[in-house]
């Protein structure tokens, strides 16, 4: 076993930044051949020879020895010298000494360490095991209490704490500038009988304060609701189970909030109503069964959560009435402070858990929302969303799927809804526009709702809009006395001005699958020629351009004929249709007598003016070179000539087309 030299193992002013020459021994006199000097008591690592010693006057690591040395020292602010022999192997004594001191609590720092890979630096083994503490190495580890204890002795005296598996009890990180890691299986636990039916508020369970915090790994935090009751809580109440009030806390890793107590997760700047917490990142946020809110970003800025999952929702009630259990960005109190510039992934929930934005929030991004049980954009700007999924909304008494109220510049790409359901005589709407400045959705898909008994339940409305632009709308499957799409006009609504739709599919609706109650503020593009329509006062400035066929025919009193072509296709613009047709006669066996007239594909205005059209004669026998359309008539006349009368001469085989363009009622 090697000796470690002990001579220049303590600090000595007289021998700061030394030359120490250690040479071997023969015959108890010093030799001029340099000595083997090592890392370690046993091993074949080697140091250089001399050593320079430290600013301290001593070894910058422990120096062991194989055999007999005798040490010159040089570069003194005294005269050079040599030591006496230093001795290999220790004695009895000297070795038991040796072992007592390694054994002691500070024997790591006589033990050296370096790092493999070119260009690492020596250490000790104490300063390397101090990079990182454990709460393993601050007390008792046997129970929840000790646990967290140890951890809170760990966080007060270092800044990065490996947390070991198992379960804590409650815990606030205060101090700024900590870093914890995670390991697997650890869990923060409310203690049973923590909040007692009587209370008005409750504990975190896992809490930072603290600035500066990250967070690495996966852990849970576990509200213990079964054995802790918030019956009596009044919904003011923002504690969650975990709990962020410190600016820039990162958690890089998957944040698992179950059986909440109250609030799942929510983060907050809790001192006044003006100020926000900054910052926060969260890679995976997973909420199951929270009593409350799932998930609450009241006064945050500058953050990001790339993924939320929000599992669990049950109904039921509580003292103030049905459970709320949504995923809620921005405040629900108007003068407190707003959650604004930050961005959401994706959003995932369950059947009884919404998505709202709401309240002063602004300037927030959510990529994907499949929200089971929908939610709303509300009182707030610049908010978008990119494909918005309520997938189950078959709750009964929602008042709405996905909803926007007194919104201003928000966007929606694609909103889906899917199984909304009206319960019996309750008034709701499965897409609700109800205020909306200088907003725009790329597509509205609403599919098989359902309405029982009540009257005035729609697939879609629209009240107060101004500046808003529809993409495609489309409205099918409906089940019971559920109607279409709803433009509701009434000068309390206003504005109600520049609302676009650029097409209308809505089909099989009770009463009407489209009524528009207003005379100039819509505009929708395309309407399927099966919806069934009503335009009170409004047809004439709808634009609604509706696309169909017919089947033209050509008829004189007493007349017999057969085709072997007949197409006819048309437009509706507001109230005007244009039409175009293409007929070829087989035979004319009876000519009949009157006037020649091909039919149209829906009555001509009443009480208006005739209209003229093009007719051309490829191959029959006849002059007739023009039609019309006369009031309140279900046919258009061939004309031989201008000016002439309605055409009553001889009808040939052939074919013929036109085209004719006029007004209905």
């Amino acid at each position: 076993m090697r000796n470690c030299i002990t001579e220049f193992s303590l600090a000595n002013p007289i021998y700061t930044g030394a030359t120490v020459n250690f040479y071997t021994v023969s015959a108890g006199v010093k030799t001029s051949t340099l000595a083997t000097l090592y890392s370690t008591i046993t091993g074949s690592e080697t140091l250089v020879n001399p050593q320079q010693l430290d600013s301290d006057g001593k070894f910058k690591q422990a120096v062991y020895i194989g055999e007999p040395v005798i040490a010159a020292i040089t570069g003194l602010t005294i005269p050079d010298h040599d030591t006496g022999i230093i001795q290999a192997v220790l004695s009895a004594g000297s070795l038991a000494s040796v072992l007592t001191d390694y054994a002691a609590s500070g024997g790591s720092a006589l033990i050296g360490f370096t790092q493999a890979g070119t260009g690492a630096v020596s250490t000790t083994v104490q300063s390397k095991l101090r990079e990182q503490v454990s709460v393993k190495d601050f007390g008792a580890f046997s129970t929840p209490s000790e646990r967290t204890a140890a951890l809170s002795a760990a966080l007060a005296a270092h800044d990065a704490v490996f947390i070991n598996s198992g379960t804590y009890d409650p815990i606030e990180i205060s101090a700024s500038n900590k870093t914890l890691f995670m390991d697997s299986g650890v869990e923060f636990r409310l203690p049973n009988g923590t909040v007692e039916s009587s209370a008005v508020t409750g504990p975190a369970v896992f809490k930072v304060s603290g600035s500066n915090v990250t967070i690495n790994g996966n852990f849970t935090v576990n509200g213990n609701r079964a054995n802790n009751s918030s019956y009596s809580l009044p919904t003011s109440v923002r504690i969650a189970s975990c709990y962020v009030t410190g600016n820039n806390v990162k958690f890089f890793g998957e944040v698992h909030v179950k059986d909440a107590y109250w609030v799942g997760f929510a983060a907050e700047y809790t001192a006044d109503a003006v100020n926000h917490i900054t910052g926060l990142y969260i890679h995976r946020l997973n909420v199951t069964d929270a009593d409350y809110h799932s998930v609450m970003l009241w006064s945050v800025t500058n953050w990001r959560i790339d993924d939320v999952v929000a599992t669990g929702g049950t109904p039921g009630t509580w003292l103030y009435g049905t459970k709320d259990q949504r995923i809620r960005l921005g405040t629900q109190l108007a003068n407190t402070s707003k959650c604004k510039i930050g961005s959401i992934g994706s959003i995932t929930s369950d059947r009884y858990i919404t998505f709202t934005i709401e309240n002063g929030a602004h300037d927030i991004t959510v990529d994907v929302a499949n929200t089971a049980a929908g939610g709303k954009i509300q009182n707030s700007s610049r908010c978008n969303v990119g494909v918005w999924s309520a997938f189950d909304t078959s709750v009964e008494n929602q008042a709405y799927g996905l909803a926007i109220i007194n919104v201003d510049s928000c966007s929606i790409g694609v909103a889906v809804v899917k199984n909304y359901d009206c319960d019996n005589a309750f008034i709701g709407y499965a897409f609700a526009i109800i205020g909306a400045t200088d907003c725009t959705i790329g597509s509205v898909l609403v599919i098989d709702s359902l309405a029982n008994a009540g009257v005035g339940c729609f697939d879609m409305i629209i009240t107060t809009a101004s500046n808003l632009h529809i993409g495609q709308v489309t409205l099918t499957s409906p089940d019971g006395t559920i109607g279409g799409f709803l433009f509701d006009y009434d000068v309390a609504y206003a504005p109600q001005q520049n609302i676009t739709i650029d097409s209308i599919v809505s089909a099989g609706h009770t009463g009407y699958d489209v009524i528009v109650e207003a005379t100039t503020p819509i505009k929708i593009g395309t309407l399927n020629s099966d919806a069934v329509e009503q335009y009170p006062n409004n047809r004439n400035n709808m634009a609604v351009v509706r696309e169909s066929t017919w089947t033209p025919t050509i008829s004189r009193a007493g007349s017999t004929v057969t085709y072997t072509t007949q197409i006819g296709n048309y437009s509706v613009i507001g109230k005007m249709v244009v039409a175009h047709f293409n007929i070829v006669v087989d035979t004319v066996s009876v000519q009949g007598t009157g006037y020649w007239a091909i039919s149209l594909p829906i009555t001509s205005r009443s009480a208006y003016p005739s209209q003229a059209g093009e007719l051309s004669l490829r191959s029959p026998a006849t002059t007739a070179l023009g039609i019309y359309a006369p009031t309140g008539s279900a046919l258009m006349y061939m004309v031989a000539a201008a000016g002439s009368d309605a055409y009553n001469g001889v009808l040939g085989t052939g074919a013929l087309s036109g085209s004719i363009a006029y007004m209905i009622d």
